[in-house]
């Protein structure tokens, strides 16, 4: 199988792992004159839209942020530099200003339904959200309580007090179709939309491997016991920080018994049935997801044989 990049992975950048611990270099970065910066409200990307430029992402200069306060230059976080050397940084501006006078703010899953922007600019986004996300998140130490403080360009906050190191945190989610001969099992959650079926899915716990997660989340969500489990590919996830691993599993058993809890809805769909919810041509108007989720390529695997 040829190795697939899904939507918010591919990043162009040099993440710089080697050079980014130097204080001294992230600074003489963030001061150099082709530095960029990606501002986000809220979580929330700031976007171009201008005809000649639809749906990029809206870069500024050191100068931009700090001639018009935009945001402290101080707390930028060092995503990569790119194929010209240049350093590309994140930052959080105030998310009770109105910046509509800068560019469009757009969340992450709407910029990537629209499709129409470059994956390189789309993957980048996504990392820098999940880095912003989590300094939000820990602004203290875990271990004694105290404020801790930004360092390796934003790849670790350190402990002033007990020098405790932390680094951002990635959650590992096994998403999986469960096949048996020429049919697949899907499920629905209530937060999807109408129609909608879907992969199952569910957080690795301490201990387990990638096949026993598998195993365990389809028997907890759908009753299901399943035997060989085959890696398919991975997606970073950025809402909030999630890196998902695609699989396929074999089912051993046919009977579906769902926990109300997990899942409002499941069941088995033949080849035929699948390739009417990717045309959207279902009887019952049932559809597979979006095109940038891991799931659609998972169920288009299990169509294509």
């Amino acid at each position: 199988m040829k190795n697939i990049v899904h939507a918010y992975a591919g990043s162009p950048l040099d993440r710089a792992g080697t050079k980014r611990p130097d204080v001294n270099w992230i600074m003489k970065q963030i001061e150099a004159s082709n530095a960029r910066f990606l501002p986000f409200s809220d979580l929330s990307v700031l976007i171009s839209e201008t005809e000649s430029a639809p749906d990029r992402l809206l870069w500024l200069s050191g100068a931009d942020i700090s001639g018009n306060n935009i945001a402290d230059l101080g707390k930028a976080l060092f995503l990569g530099l790119d194929d010209q050397g240049a350093a590309k940084f994140a930052v959080q501006l105030d998310p009770d200003k109105d910046w509509s006078d800068l560019g469009t703010i757009i969340d992450l899953r709407s910029l990537a339904l629209n499709g129409t922007i470059a994956p390189g600019e789309l993957a980048i986004a996504g990392q820098a959200k999940s880095m912003l996300d989590w300094h939000k998140q820990h602004g203290f130490c875990a271990r004694c309580g105290t404020a801790d403080h930004i360092s390796d360009g934003g790849y670790k906050r350190t402990c002033p007090n007990c020098e405790r190191m932390h680094f951002p945190r990635v959650d590992p989610v096994a998403i999986m179709i469960v096949t048996r001969g020429d049919k697949c099992l899907l499920g629905r959650s209530p937060h999807f939309v109408p129609g909608m079926y879907s992969s199952l899915a569910g957080f690795m716990e301490p201990g387990e491997s990638i096949e026993e997660t598998v195993r365990r989340e389809v028997m907890e969500e759908v009753g299901i016991e399943t035997g060989y489990v085959k890696y398919h590919s991975s997606q970073p996830w950025p809402f909030a920080s999630s890196i998902m691993i695609g699989c396929i599993a074999e089912a051993l058993s046919d009977e579906i018994t769902i926990d109300p809890k997990e899942i409002e809805a499941a069941r088995w769909f033949t080849r035929d049935e699948l390739q009417l919810m990717r045309e959207r041509r279902h009887p019952e108007e049932f559809t597979i997801p979006f095109h940038f989720a891991i799931a659609r390529h998972l169920i288009k695997a299990f169509l294509d044989g």
